[in-house]
């Protein structure tokens, strides 16, 4: 197993996000026809495992000193395996190594509840819903601190 970063224009990571994508539309609902998109400014990043890239996750900045994790995704045939556990942590890294200090998750559903319970299991906390899902009822928000403050000093 392998997790390497790939441009926003990689097939993989577009198949992947489209994947991921038609599951929350199968799951959650929503309009059909809905954009799927991936963005730009995110930083992906992809497992590899037997040559394939079966998991993506994507790290877009929200400020200076955040940074969110997005499109957390792992194919199902290979879930139960802690690949999302290793791709969070790998985010993370990734995050502290930009310069982010901390590193947000927002769930938008309310249905996912695995995802939320991944993210408190690894040290995230409850926070205010922020940006558009401030007008979501169900969202849920969290962040972790991923570099010490008196690090940076």
């Amino acid at each position: 197993m392998l997790i390497e970063q790939r441009p926003s224009d990689d097939s993989e990571v577009s198949a992947l996000v489209v994947d991921h994508q038609v599951e929350l539309q199968a799951r959650d609902g929503g309009p059909e026809g809905q954009a799927i998109i991936v963005d730009p400014a995110a930083r992906y990043l992809v497992v590899v495992t037997g040559g394939s890239a079966v998991a993506c996750g994507a790290l877009l900045p929200v400020d200076v000193d955040a940074a969110e994790v997005t499109g957390l995704y792992v194919r199902p045939a290979y879930r139960g395996r802690g690949l999302g556990r290793r791709m969070l942590a790998a985010l993370e890294d990734l995050a502290a190594a930009r310069g982010h200090r901390v590193v947000r998750f927002r769930e938008t559903s309310g249905r996912w509840r695995e995802s939320s319970r991944l993210y408190e299991s690894a040290g995230y906390r409850p926070i205010p819903s922020y940006g558009p899902s401030v007008h979501t009822q169900l969202s849920l928000c969290y962040e972790k601190l991923v570099i010490d403050p008196e690090a940076i000093a």
